[in-house]
């Protein structure tokens, strides 16, 4: 959704040989065989296409976060998801090594999808959204290639991100003051990678990792997908809001109340 401290970059460039591994086949487990994932993670369109962009392995950026690279890829009861994922934090001066694969991959999941999803008015969005200040993007990564990820930031007071949104909305619901509410602006798995888990894992991560007491997002209607993963992972439709941006479509207006008051 577009809207209006000091930390060392980690080695994060890109590496020139890598592909993109071959996944294990639809709905098994990497290491075991077993189904694993759900529908859940198809959180975009629908053409799969190679991708040619790695990454070199790097720490996690966020000390505070906990070991992301491991706690990430298990499950509830500690069996490994897929064999080789990692995930990894990255603040903005960290992500401008990477914006290529990044603008890359949305570009993939979004194909065919109209003007709103073209690479120009993404790159623009992305360079407003990474001046925020608490922004942030957690990577997936299998065998060094990029899969998948998430990024956000916190509102600011006076921010324009609730502009456009359907009234009625409880009262004082788009009044923020920094520290309220964290905003997921995307979340995308590549095409070849989904229902594997990837998106949740993701963003598990993330949105765990906050201490803002509520999560916002956009999410298109038509797609069933994303709205019935959303719905099982604890968010509630609110209103529906159009963007600013030129050829935005409609988008339906999802909390997420972590602070349990559902006041949204």
């Amino acid at each position: 959704m577009p809207g209006p401290g000091s930390h060392s970059p980690t080695s994060s460039r890109l590496s020139p040989s890598g592909n993109l591994p071959k996944p294990p086949p639809e709905g098994e487990d990497h290491s075991t065989g077993r189904p694993a994932g759900s529908q859940s993670d198809q959180l975009g369109a629908h053409k799969p296409a190679a991708f040619t962009g790695a990454l070199e392995p790097s720490r996690v950026t966020a000390p505070d976060r906990g070991n992301a690279a491991v706690r990430s890829r298990l499950r509830p009861g500690g069996e490994c998801v897929i064999k080789g994922l990692r995930l990894r934090y990255h603040r903005a001066d960290e992500a401008n090594g990477i914006l290529d694969q990044l603008v890359d991959l949305y570009l993939e999941v979004y194909a065919g999808r109209g003007e709103f999803y073209s690479e120009d008015r993404y790159r623009r969005q992305l360079d407003l959204h990474m001046q925020r200040a608490g922004w942030e993007v957690v990577t997936a990564t299998v065998d060094g290639a990029l899969v998948g990820y998430i990024y956000g930031f916190p509102l600011p007071p006076q921010t324009r991100w609730w502009e456009g949104i359907h009234e009625p909305v409880p009262p004082g619901f788009t009044e923020e003051d920094g520290t309220r509410t964290f905003a997921v602006s995307e979340l995308l798995v590549h095409p070849a990678w989904r229902r594997r888990g990837i998106a949740r894992a993701l963003h598990d991560e993330l949105v765990g990792s906050r201490e803002e007491p509520r999560t916002t997002l956009l999410a298109r209607s038509d797609n069933v997908a994303a709205q019935t993963a959303y719905r099982s992972w604890g968010w509630n439709k609110i209103s529906k809001l159009q963007p600013s941006w030129e050829n935005a479509p409609i988008f339906d207006v999802l909390v997420r109340d972590d602070a349990g008051s559902h006041t949204f």
